[in-house]
């Protein structure tokens, strides 16, 4: 994305993230509400996988609880459904 020109993403593409410390408060304030709107704005590919990695324990369920809830004021539910499928 040099220059700020957008990059269309091929259909089979894909693209991993790994999040270091994804229980704690700058992954919950800052680096998932930028993933989103990443998602948002159409700068990921659709078969993005985001994995977060944490000491503490948490559940597939509970890290998509907190993926939700530092996301809530998106006003944009449906796509933050798609963005933590």
């Amino acid at each position: 994305m040099h220059g700020g020109s957008s990059r269309e993403f091929k259909k089979d593409e894909s693209l991993a993230i790994v999040v270091l410390g994804a229980s704690g408060a700058l992954a919950r304030k800052k680096t998932f509400p930028a993933l989103f709107k990443l998602h948002l704005q159409n700068y990921l590919p659709h078969c993005a996988t985001i994995i977060g990695y944490a000491r503490s324990k948490m559940s597939n369920e509970d890290f998509h609880k907190g993926l939700r809830e530092s996301n809530s004021n998106s006003g944009n539910p449906a796509a933050l459904d798609s963005f933590v499928e």
